[in-house]
């Protein structure tokens, strides 16, 4: 055995081979330690290390999860508020159209005023009942009644787009003489 020390050695330690041939160094106080044990320790820290990393995520993706939760529940209730705003207004033209008709034909505008108070009530409906339970709802309608589902889709579609289409356009779409459209007086 070499008695000489060597640079970054101690005076005491124990020179110990190693499978490759590099020799390991072990302070000799409690004894020469096995080389694969210190292994089994980095392995172990390592594991340690990545569990606990990976419950970092776990919990961390979870609160992302929930934080995403809400704000989709917030945005499906905005938007169910507006639907439901949406409804009633058409329920108010409804209104006044029946109101309108009631000269001319006051049959029609009876049936017209039953109509928008149908629309109101929905309306309502839609109002109290949470982004869950409507969803819950339409799934079942769409499966126990599939052409009631589709026809009310298409109509519903339709009557939205009609009272979209006859808003009045909005004052950005005035040219600056304040007249709607493009076309000026006298073309």
């Amino acid at each position: 055995m070499n008695s000489r020390v060597q640079p970054g050695e101690k005076a005491g330690a124990v020179r110990l081979p190693s499978k490759g041939g590099d020799p390991a160094f072990r302070s000799g106080e409690g004894g020469p330690k096995d080389r694969s044990g210190g292994r089994a320790d980095i392995v172990s820290d390592v594991k340690d290390a990545a569990k606990s990393a990976g419950q970092t995520l776990k919990h961390q993706a979870s609160e992302l999860g929930e934080e995403v939760g809400h704000e989709l529940s917030k945005t499906a209730s905005a938007q169910k508020e507006r639907g439901a705003e949406a409804l009633r207004n058409f329920a108010s033209a409804m209104n006044a159209a029946a109101d309108h008709l009631n000269t001319q034909s006051p049959a029609i505008a009876d049936r017209v005023r039953d109509t928008a108070g149908k629309f109101e009530a929905l309306s309502d409906n839609i109002s109290e009942k949470e982004v869950a339970d409507l969803l819950k709802s339409a799934a079942n309608l769409a499966r126990e009644q599939p052409a009631w589902f589709i026809g009310g889709a298409v109509a519903v579609g339709f009557g939205v787009t009609r009272f979209l289409m006859s808003n009045p356009q909005p004052p950005a779409a005035q040219n600056a003489s304040g007249n709607k459209g493009s076309k000026p007086h006298g073309s």
